[in-house]
Order: C-alpha cells, then sequence, then structure tokens
C-alpha cells in the first residue's frame, strides 16, 4: 500500500512538474495536411515572385495565423532545427518564416505544436509550405504560387 501511495505521489509530482514547464496552450491536437491545396488555391500570384522563388532549390515553411506565443519545433530528416516560440503578428497574419537551403537533400519535415503530436511532410519538388492553427487543427498546406503579404 505504501508503495502504491509513494508511486501516485512521484507521478502526481512529475505531472505537475511538467505542466509547469509546459505550455499553457492545448497541446492536443489534429493535423491537417493539404498536398493538393495547389489544385484549389484561388489566392492571387505575382509572377515576378513565382519566378524568382517557386523551385529555388530552397524550403519555405511560413507560419501564418493562429500562433500566439506558441513553442514550434522543427525536424528536417529526423533531426531538430529549430525550437521557438511564435506569435502572428497581426499586421501581416505572418507568424516566421523560415528558409531551408538545398531541398534536394531534405526527404521529411516533422513540424510540432506545443509539444503535441508531429506532423510529419514528406518532401518532393514542391518547395512552399503555409501552416496555420485554428479551432485546435495544425494546417499545412501547399499553395500553387508564392504568397505575398502586404
Amino acid at each position: 500500500m505504501k508503495n502504491t501511495v509513494l508511486i501516485l505521489f512521484i507521478l502526481t509530482a512529475l505531472s505537475c512538474s511538467n505542466q509547469s514547464n509546459s505550455h499553457f496552450y492545448n497541446s492536443q491536437y489534429d493535423i491537417l495536411i493539404s498536398y493538393n491545396f495547389y489544385k484549389v488555391d484561388s489566392t492571387f500570384s505575382r509572377d515576378y515572385l513565382d519566378k524568382k522563388f517557386l523551385r529555388d532549390g530552397n524550403l519555405y515553411l511560413i507560419f501564418e495565423h493562429g500562433f500566439s506565443q506558441d513553442s514550434i519545433k522543427i525536424r528536417i530528416n529526423g533531426k531538430e532545427k529549430i525550437s521557438e516560440l511564435i506569435t502572428t503578428e497581426p499586421s501581416t497574419s505572418v507568424a516566421k518564416e523560415y528558409k531551408f537551403e538545398s531541398i534536394e537533400s531534405i526527404k521529411s519535415v516533422g513540424i510540432r505544436l506545443n509539444n503535441g503530436k508531429e506532423a510529419v511532410v514528406e518532401i518532393d519538388t514542391m518547395n512552399f509550405y503555409l501552416i496555420n492553427f485554428n479551432n485546435s487543427i495544425l494546417k499545412i498546406r501547399v499553395p500553387k504560387s508564392v504568397p505575398f503579404y502586404d
């Protein structure tokens, strides 16, 4: 009986310790990856941006709306590359932009929000990924043209 109480006490203490160090926001969310979003994407494009950046050999991850002091972790080919807090800038609706060179060496990207589950995106030829967080859904989309933010 004493062992059971001691184990429960230790588990409770560990749980409280982890909660005090973790982000206050919900780490439970669904993941939606739309590889074919570019087929229905109705955003306007600017040709000069498309010519300069589309398939330029780099990978771009753009975290857009829905982030407020959220912890993100980005892993490239299984290795952690980024770990920081991000917040969406209200005037542009962009939280953070990341550029990774040599897309041909990148096979997968893992994105984890607030220590929740990891969304893993397999990288092929598309080099722009838009990420947002709304209604407990981490959405990752591939646009048909380079996004611009006025």
